[in-house]
């Protein structure tokens, strides 16, 4: 049987444990027991169909067992396990991807242990500390790059460890608390660890390992809290049949619903997540409509520019007035402010500027997508360093957060290959660039103190698109772009999402973002929950017709007019509907 046949054997069980047809999934794992010698698995599944017959004796005799229903889920969730040891045995087999790929290769090498990976890495960090006390000079450049060198090394073979580890016992659990809780393990090396944990996840339901992650989200780091935040929606998203099975997880996250940072941080990572979908649109319009325009005007105002305002005392700071006439009439600015408007709304519209340059020999290694940007990795060392003559204010460009971590590594990497000359006249124009932004980001924090958090999720949201989308083998993975905008459906959410303000604004961002069908089972349930306002019903009648629903939305409009009568627009909308319908 291939790997694709397993896969597909693996869905069809899971299909028939959601439909609660046990006897028809043991079936399915007979068969892929069949394919393999396990007698580990062999014997579990033996005592799983032991129990079920037992069970099914007791209703047949209709005796009455009040624990009934914790059997019940406990076989569910044995066979859902059984599944997966028995689907994971064989495609470890030949499998190709690149998680079977990586839990070949750490099946054959020595084993660490976490604590290990944490001893080694604080030994590096004091080994740091140390040498920044050393007067500057060639020695202390190399033995910084050295370290630099076994530092990265080490949280590349820790990302594996973590990415290919087996389900997560106590000690295994307690280890990882130790990790995150080290005051000395830097934070970028804990955000490594946040997403590898995530990823392991993705590949293999682990419930312990959710926990842990819930824990997480209550880390008074931000960047660690806050990549544990994004990790398990998709998470709950993923595996939303499974996780009413351990009702351990709902209680934690309707714990969690009780902190305002957290339902903050929370809501903030949602409707990124619905920001994200529209990427795909922006990126098209960006390459089929504004860019090909500008690249129509160039000549006309190259035109108008003459040499004298290039060499004249003014300089280019006067602009030419006949260059916005141009863009005016061309219908250019419309487009160019509506692109400056999603920019500040924190859109991801440098997707596409930044997806060609994904091909450098850092990207090769999966857990580079997930690094924190940092000035002192070896591979942009030079950038910041003084070894290709450049000035340390741009260090200050690097911090803004108009581009993710990925795109700055990127952006790295093709200063170094450009010639001397461009390189030196970029890099002078990024140092005064920087300092304005600098200035600019430091204003925004003042008048939002939530800005930081805001940014950290907003770029570390566009690290994963990137990953997904990006990554060569990206088929390898579950796409969690291609997840429905269900956030508002997802019952273990529902402490948090159902709370009425951010049940509206998530309908909101749905109705903003054109997801109209989503939009549609917000508003619903928010109608249902609090007083009703004629603005809900008029924008599920929107929906509604945006759907091809006339008869529906003109029933939503009418609802509204019950509430709000003699408004002109709702009137108009009314009078359209019946009028498609042919009712005069």
């Amino acid at each position: 049987m291939s790997p694709t046949d397993i896969n597909k054997k693996r869905e069809l069980i899971y299909s028939q444990i959601e439909k609660k047809q046990l006897k028809g999934a043991i079936e399915g794992v007979k068969e892929l027991l069949a394919l393999q010698y396990n007698w580990s698995i062999s014997e579990k599944l033996s005592e799983l169909e032991t129990n079920y017959k037992f069970m099914l004796h007791y209703l047949v005799k209709g005796n009455d067992d009040p624990q009934q229903e914790k059997i019940y889920d406990k076989l569910f969730r044995d066979i859902y396990i059984i599944t997966d040891d028995a689907v994971e045995s064989l495609l470890l087999q030949d499998s190709n991807s690149i998680f079977f790929e990586k839990l070949r290769v750490q099946n054959v090498r020595e084993t660490v242990a976490l604590d290990d990976y944490r001893d080694t890495l604080k030994k590096q960090a004091d080994t740091l500390k140390f040498l920044d006390l050393l007067e500057e000079g060639e020695e202390k450049e190399a033995r910084v790059r050295k370290n630099s060198l076994a530092h990265e090394g080490t949280i590349r073979d820790l990302f594996y460890y973590i990415y290919t580890s087996p389900r997560a016992n106590n000690d295994f659990i307690e280890s990882l608390n130790t990790f995150i809780n080290d005051s000395v393990i830097p934070v970028n090396d804990k955000c490594i660890v946040i997403s590898a944990l995530t990823l392991n996840i993705f590949e293999r339901f682990d419930a312990s390992k959710i926990l842990f992650l819930l824990d997480v989200c209550r880390s008074s780091q931000n960047d660690i809290a806050i990549r544990a935040i994004i990790g398990i929606i998709p998470i709950f998203q993923i595996y939303r049949k499974r996780c009413n099975l351990y009702p351990e997880c709902s209680n934690r996250l309707k714990l969690l619903s009780d902190n305002t940072l957290f339902n903050r941080l929370f809501m903030r990572a949602v409707t990124g997540y619905i920001r994200a979908h529209e990427t795909e649109k922006i990126t098209k319009r960006l390459n089929e409509e504004i860019i090909p325009e500008m690249m129509k005007l160039s000549p006309m105002i190259g035109k108008k520019i003459k040499l004298d305002e290039w060499m004249g005392e003014s300089g280019i700071d006067e602009k030419n007035p006949e260059w916005q006439k141009i863009l005016d009439e061309s219908g250019l600015t419309d487009k160019l402010q509506e692109f400056s408007n999603l920019q500040m709304e924190g859109a991801d519209v440098f997707h596409s500027t930044f997806s060609n340059l994904k091909n450098y020999p850092f990207f090769s290694e999966l857990s580079n997508w997930f690094l924190p940007f940092y000035s002192q990795h070896s591979s942009v060392r030079p950038v910041f360093s003084g070894e290709i003559k450049s000035s340390t204010t741009i260090e200050s460009m690097f911090e803004t957060s108009l581009i993710c971590n990925s795109d700055k590594y990127s952006f790295c990497f093709s200063i170094m290959l450009m010639p001397e000359e461009y390189r030196n006249m970029m890099i002078g124009q990024l140092g005064a660039e920087g300092d304005e932004i600098k200035k600019l980001q430091e204003e925004e924090l003042s008048l939002n103190p939530n800005q930081k958090e805001e940014s950290i999720i907003k770029q570390y949201i566009q690290d994963l698109y990137r990953f997904f989308k990006l990554h060569p083998r990206s088929s390898n993975f579950k796409d969690i772009f291609n997840l429905p905008l269900n956030s508002h459906e997802i019952e273990e959410f529902q402490p948090i999402v159902l709370q009425p303000l951010h049940l509206e604004q998530i309908a909101l961002y749905y109705f903003e973002k054109n997801n109209f069908k989503e939009a549609f089972g917000a508003y619903k349930m928010l109608s249902e929950r609090v007083q009703p306002k004629s603005e809900f019903w008029q924008k599920m009648g929107f929906c509604k017709q945006m759907m091809a629903d006339t008869r529906g939305a003109l029933d939503d409009y009418l609802h509204a007019d019950l509430i709000e009568d003699n408004n002109t627009w709702l009137l108009n909308r009314i009078a359209h509907c019946y009028r498609v319908l042919k009712e005069p």
